[in-house]
Order: structure tokens, then sequence, then C-alpha cells
């Protein structure tokens, strides 16, 4: 007869098959050269981010201004002059941000998949704007748009929920 586990140990095995996921997840955009962010422990939400290498000065500036206590308006701008000025490099085309977003309990850890999750991914482009895409600026749930369009940060905008992990057969 089995004893049912404490809500402390159950927690505790979901963050140990969290941290499990994420660093194969790693592994293997890492081959891609993509660097990853884990989820912050103590929250009850999930999130991850995982994006081309060459976004990471960008990336690691936005980081390193948040450590600062600056606010997200602010820090965009700090970084839109810095890369105007020439201290932050972007990427000369196109590179992507993956993020994976979704409440703790959601997390099913028998087949490793966060259920009814928000998948919002991003397609960098600095400096595009709707008339060198083709695209709206007006967004598009379940449809591409353009985010912050002229900027550095440009980027096209890709977010559903999670049917295709609901799909999935197990």
């Amino acid at each position: 007869v089995g004893v049912p586990a404490l809500p402390a140990l159950q927690a505790a095995r979901v963050l140990a098959l969290r941290v499990l996921a994420l660093q194969a997840l790693r592994v293997l955009l890492a081959r891609a050269l993509a660097p990853c962010l884990a989820d912050r422990p103590g929250d009850e939400g999930f999130a991850s981010a995982c994006y081309h290498v060459s976004l990471e000065p960008f990336m690691q500036r936005g980081r390193e201004l948040s450590a600062e206590g600056i606010t997200v308006q602010d820090r965009q701008l700090a970084r839109w002059a810095e890369v105007d000025d020439g201290k932050i490099p972007m990427p000369d085309g196109a590179a992507m941000v993956y993020n994976l977003r979704g409440q703790a309990a959601d997390f099913d850890s028998h087949t490793l998949y966060l259920t009814d999750a928000q998948h919002i991914h991003a397609a960098y482009i600095p400096f595009a704007t709707p008339e060198s895409t083709g695209l709206s600026a007006e967004p598009n749930q379940g449809g591409p748009w353009i985010m912050m369009p002229g900027r550095p940060s440009a980027h096209i905008m890709f977010s559903f929920k999670g049917e295709a992990e609901a799909a999935h057969e197990h």
C-alpha cells in the first residue's frame, strides 16, 4: 500500500522534472547555438525562453538593466540607444526567439509536456517595418504580425495556445 506524497514532496518532484526537461531542451537547442533561460523557481507559472545566439548581447543587456531595477519601457529605450550608438550588435538577418509559458500545475510529469501552454515565438528582424515585410503592425492572435516596427528589436510575432501539445499522441 503506497503512502500519499506530501505536497512539498510532490512540488519538489515536479520541480526536479521541470529542471530535467529544461536541461534536455537546452542540450538540444545548444546544438543550434541557442541560449536558453530556465523558469524562475518559486512562482506559480512556468516560463522558458530560447533564442538564437546572435541576440545574446541584446538580451544580456536587458537582463543587466532589469537587475538594476530599470522599467521595461526604459530598458527598451536604453537598449535601442545603445544599438544606435553601436554598443550592442544586432543580427544581420532574422533570429528566432522561442517562449513557452503556462502554469506549473499543467506540467505532465509522465509525458514531460506542459499542457495548455502558450507558445510565443518571434523572428527578430532589426528595423523591419510593415512595408518591408508585408505584415500588419496590429496584433493578430494565431497569425503573424510585426511588433515594434522600425526599431532595433522589431520582430514578427507568432502566438498560439498549446493545441499541438493537446493533440500529441502519447
